[in-house]
């Protein structure tokens, strides 16, 4: 069956009264050629806005977009679910993949409709698509029962198997939504999902589980997990700005019959990809170097870089595929692998997939350009069609069971024949009996009167009725040359008898031998199918014990040379922290508090730093206050020990933990003890490390005012 992918238009509401509203225009398509799959075309026209820089570029034959359909603002959510999803539903119980994209610029209302807003009149599309599978499954679950030429016939669809997945393509890396190992971890931190291909060229999705939903209920609380795992950000233009796409994907197997009553099992998938908005960079104000909401903004900026070059990659195959259908020259190979996104949807845009596309618009004259390029886009899409067939397995042990019924069924059908044909001849010997009697009889022709006389006395014969019996009688009372011609055209129709009895002899060897022939077929891949199966376990075990094994030697490894590597550093660390340059260097730039004074020279958390690169004095000042130092010549100090215990600091800790005291020589103006705090953090084992740094820079620097000049 071929597909013409139909595209739809939503423009969203306005949420602003003041705001200038884009100027448009609807019209039907009939009149212009255009075809669509089932309902009538519209022709979305677009008035160029005095607020876009560009306007002047487009003309109005440019700003004509063909959709199948054009849901203005007022559009709810039903209309949009009808019009593009449902059949997607009754598609997949039928084994037809289907996709739906939802594309535009960010703000245009592209999550709101596949997941929708707050309330249940909102609902998006996804919502809807899980109700409607239920539905369907309840329905063709249920046992009809009706009246058929006076008999009650049952009917039964079969079992039916509902799984969904959910992921999202974050940053070119594609992550499992649904993964509940994910919660409460980063996002650099999620396992990733990769792609492998098989030797048939399958996809196949390594790390992303399939989780199999019995009911509304269970697939809508998966729904909603992935919601609050998925990767959102404020924008210039959005506050919940979706920054990833997401594929939300309802996989339907059911088991049935066909119209031989084989066995068949139909699998069907129904992709919702709510893609990333896209946004011109230019419009969104940096902020300044050095602030947070310059690096937030940072962060999205590349996020918006990736999500466009995405979308880039995604035009470029609808692009490819479009020239491709054309026949055009060298256009055979289209680009999936250049992007994440067209390698996971591949067979949405190329392959085995009912697709449909939703164009979202903002409704903001501001966003003329961006709703040109997006209705642009959805032209391309339109342009594609592709073949399309239900996914269906027979069952190969019921196509023999329907084989050897019919072989049964022409077995009965020869032995009525046979036994029809031994009653025609015993009658026949009756009456070559009773010719030969009057053997003598002068032989005369036939008129053509008596001749159909003797067919239709021959048809009656042949009859399974009770006048066959009455027209042997006429026959034996007859003319004796009119008995003679009947017994001829008898022995003419029970030769051609033997004839087709011949061929049905033919008919039915030859189904014994393809029933045969079919059974070992069966055989033989019941064989291999299970020497495979002991293979693939041997090697799995074995892969599984090897794996172990150098996982078991790897961790060892690592961690006795992380052991190995952590004692190296913190001996190189410990000889570093007691080097001149590092004592020097923290002299010079750090800073201490003077906490206490055996003189009124300064209240508790007076600051003090060096300013002196040549270490000759030391300076401080009382916290919060500009202006004049105070300073003690380095040769005043006579001695730093760590303080006593009898200080308490607010919160009861020993001061011997943070302080040191520095001895100064008795002089005018100058206190005799200094007591310096090293720091306020909590960690005691740090603040230790920075109170032993600081005493061993004092030692330092008082030994070094002690030695001689030159």
């Amino acid at each position: 069956m071929k597909w013409n992918l139909p595209t739809y238009a939503r423009i969203r509401p306005s949420l602003s009264d003041s705001e200038p509203l884009l100027q448009y225009n609807i019209k039907s398509a009939l009149k212009y050629g255009y075809q669509t799959q089932k309902e009538t075309a519209s022709i979305l026209e677009l008035t160029p806005s005095e607020f876009s820089q560009r306007a002047l570029l487009f003309t109005a034959e440019s700003l004509s977009f063909p959709f199948n359909k054009v849901f203005e603002s007022e559009s709810s959510q039903e209309d949009v679910y009808a019009a593009t999803a449902a059949d997607a539903v009754h598609g997949a119980f039928d084994g037809y993949n289907g996709t739906i994209f939802a594309y535009g610029q960010t703000r245009s209302g592209k999550t709101f409709t596949m997941t929708g807003g707050d309330d249940f009149a909102s609902r998006g599309l996804i919502p809807r698509v899980i109700t409607a599978v239920f539905k369907e499954v309840s329905k063709r679950q249920k046992i009809r029962v009706h009246e058929s030429q006076g008999a009650q016939t049952l009917e039964t669809a079969g079992s039916f198997t509902v799984q969904v997945t959910y992921m999202q393509i974050y940053n070119e890396v594609l992550y499992d939504l649904l993964d509940i190992s994910h919660q409460n971890l980063p996002l650099d931190q999620w396992t990733k999902v990769q792609i492998l291909d098989d030797e048939e060229g399958l996809q196949h999705l390594r790390n992303l589980r399939v989780y199999e939903v019995s009911s509304e209920v269970d697939a809508l609380n998966l729904l909603f997990l992935g919601q609050v795992n998925r990767a959102t950000a404020a924008t210039s233009m959005n506050d919940v700005s979706s920054r990833s796409h997401c594929i939300f994907t309802v996989h339907v197997s059911s088991e049935g019959f066909d119209a031989s009553g084989a066995k068949v099992r139909r699998n069907g998938k129904i992709h919702l990809v709510d893609l990333a908005g896209s946004e011109r960079l230019y419009k969104a104000p940096m902020p300044p170097p050095g602030t947070e909401e310059y690096e937030a903004s940072a962060a999205t900026r590349l996020e918006g870089r990736h999500i466009n070059l995405s979308l880039h990659y995604l035009e470029q195959v609808v692009v490819a595929l479009s020239t491709k259908k054309k026949g055009s020259p060298g256009t055979g190979h289209v680009p999936y692998r250049n992007s994440l996104l067209t390698t996971v949807l591949r067979d949405s845009l190329g392959g085995n997939c009912c697709t449909a596309f939703i164009a979202t618009l903002n409704p903001e004259a501001r966003h003329f350009e961006e709703a040109v390029a997006t209705c642009r886009f959805a032209s391309r899409v339109g342009q594609l069609s592709v073949e399309v067939g239900a996914n269906e397995e027979q069952d190969l042990e019921s196509q023999l069971k329907n084989l050897a019924r019919e072989a049964h069924q022409l077995r009965q059908k020869l032995i009525r024949r046979e036994a029809q044909q031994l009653t025609l001849l015993a009658r026949i010997k009756d009456m070559e009996t009773q010719v030969q009697d009057t053997a003598q009889q002068e032989h005369r022709n036939l008129s053509e009167e008596e001749l159909q006389q003797c067919l239709r006395m021959i048809d009656a014969m042949l009859a399974d009725d009770s006048s066959s019996e009455k027209a042997l009688l006429s026959v034996q009372n007859s003319d004796r040359a009119v008995a003679l011609a009947c017994v001829r055209l008898l022995l003419d129709r029970c030769r051609a008898a033997d004839l087709g009895r011949a061929a049905n002899l033919n008919a039915i060897a030859e189904a014994q031998e393809k029933e045969s022939r079919l059974q070992e077929e069966l055989k033989n891949l019941q064989d291999t199918t299970s020497r495979k199966q002991s293979e693939f376990e041997e090697q799995l075990k074995k892969m599984q014990e090897d794996q172990e094994k150098r996982l078991q030697e790897a961790l060892e490894a690592q961690a006795q040379e992380a052991r190995s590597a952590k004692d190296v550093e913190e001996e190189e660390v410990k000889e570093d922290r007691r080097s001149p340059e590092f004592l020097t260097s923290l002299l010079t730039k750090g800073a201490i508090f003077i906490k206490h004074s055996n003189k009124h020279l300064s209240k508790p958390h007076t600051r003090f730093f060096w300013v002196s690169s040549s270490l000759s004095e030391l300076r401080w000042r009382k916290a919060g206050v500009l202006g004049n130092f105070d300073s003690v010549p380095i040769s005043n100090f006579e001695a730093a020990m760590i303080c006593s215990p009898n200080f308490k600091t607010a919160k009861g800790r020993d001061i011997q933990d943070l302080f040191l005291t520095i001895t100064l020589k008795k002089r005018a103006g100058d206190p005799l003890l200094l007591q310096l705090e090293t720091g306020a953090n909590e960690n005691l084992e740090e603040c230790t490390k920075i109170r032993d740094d600081w005493f061993a820079a004092f030692k330092f620097v008082i030994e070094l005012a002690k030695r001689p000049l030159g």
